[in-house]
Order: structure tokens, then sequence, then C-alpha cells
């Protein structure tokens, strides 16, 4: 599979995911559970912008592991 496919797979997900919020929302769900979906949400979509950035600035930076590192924290996924 492709990077681009995997990046695609995943923004599907994230679209399912937000439509089941908006199911929760329409059903009068708890409050509680529906930010627990909003922010795992959040979450896929911070991964997704990491891996997109990785791809676009991998040939700017010498020590690609480093700038992993970087990305990360500066995301603070770890």
């Amino acid at each position: 599979m492709s990077k681009n496919e995997e990046l695609q797979n995943r923004i599907s997900k994230i679209e399912g995911q937000i439509k089941g919020i908006q199911k929760m929302i329409d059903r009068g769900r708890n409050s509680l559970d529906i930010v627990q979906q909003i922010v795992a949400v959040n979450s896929a979509l911070k991964k997704v912008g990491i891996e997109i950035l990785k791809e676009e600035t991998a040939t700017c930076v010498n020590d690609k592991k480093k700038f992993e590192t970087l990305l990360e924290s500066l995301f603070r996924l770890k």
C-alpha cells in the first residue's frame, strides 16, 4: 500500500468517526462520551498531519530520525 493510500484510509476512518459524533449528538448521548470521541478525532488528525509533514520535509533534513522526534514533540504525541 502506498503512503498516499495509507493517508486516504486514515482520513476515511476519521470521516467515519466524525459521522459517528454527529449521530451521538443527534441521539443526545452523554457529553463526556462525545468529547472523548472528539479528542480521538483530534489526535488522529494530528497524526495524519505529522505523516504529511514527514513526507514533505524528509528530503530537507539530513537526520530523519531526529526530525521525526522533533515533530512528535511539537505535536505532543509521545
